[in-house]
């Protein structure tokens, strides 16, 4: 706005001389040379305001592309809705059974090493297997089936409600163990078995284990929640002094199925 002003200004004072100028029939010299120093300054002015106006549309394009990629963090954080019974993913037809999904998280290990760690409460069905377009996690191990496993929310026929591990009729098979410590025995097809905390499996002749965990942060969180009112508040539910999420460290990037 201040160079705006000073243009029009300088504008205005130009016309004058220009005036001046004219009535004098162009032999004033110390006008023709104010004349001459105020288009100088015109012009410069006229630089500063393209030059400052280019970066101020650099800004609004930064501050735009810095809002839509906190909306598609928002959107990628926040859960899925549920999935309705019915539902086709691929081969897979989601059953009738499924209902709702409780705190857990899936961790993948090779040789003892973490390399990945899955959400479970983001969704209430995941499908696991070889093509991306059919899968929400993906493995590209020669043995996977193109939709190899899946894991669902929900209390089968005669079952309680929880998390359970279905094989899609693959070629090489699942290994699974319902607790720690038990040999793997193969999982037949599409029979859910349970996932409880300790439980792993392994798909197909990777060597990638799955385990699951208590997601311990939403856990105690939801007990606090259920606790009687009045009742004392737990110091350690804190936030941190950074103010972090707390639940970022549990999250990961997963496929979207189409």
């Amino acid at each position: 706005d201040r160079l705006v002003k000073q243009r029009e200004e300088s504008e205005s004072h130009r016309a004058q001389l220009a005036m001046r100028l004219s009535a004098s029939s162009g032999r004033d010299e110390k006008t023709q040379g104010l004349l001459a120093q105020t288009e100088i300054s015109i012009r410069d002015v006229k630089i500063m305001i393209r030059e400052l106006e280019g970066e101020k549309t650099k800004l609004v394009a930064a501050r735009e592309a810095a809002r839509l990629a906190k909306d598609a963090d928002r959107r990628r954080r926040a859960p899925a809705p549920a999935t309705k019974a019915g539902t086709k993913l691929g081969k897979y037809v989601v059953p009738a059974w499924i209902a709702g999904r409780t705190p857990a998280l899936l961790e993948a290990s090779k040789d003892g090493k973490a390399l990945q760690t899955i959400d479970l409460a983001k969704r209430d069905v995941f499908v696991l297997g070889r093509q991306p377009e059919l899968c929400h996690v993906t493995l590209e191990h020669a043995s996977v089936s193109r939709q190899h496993v899946v894991i669902i929310h929900g209390s089968p026929p005669g079952k309680a409600e929880g998390w359970y591990l279905v094989d899609l009729g693959s070629a090489h098979g699942t290994g699974i163990s319902l607790k720690p410590g038990e040999k793997m025995s193969r999982l037949k097809p599409d029979d859910p078995q349970p996932l409880a905390v300790g439980a792993t499996f392994r798909i197909g002749k990777s060597s990638r284990v799955y385990a699951v965990k208590e997601d311990a942060r939403r856990a105690k969180r939801k007990r606090d929640d259920a606790a009687p009112a009045g009742a004392p508040a737990d110091p350690k539910r804190a936030k941190p002094a950074g103010g972090g999420d707390d639940d970022a460290a549990a999250w990961v990037v997963v496929l979207d199925c189409q």
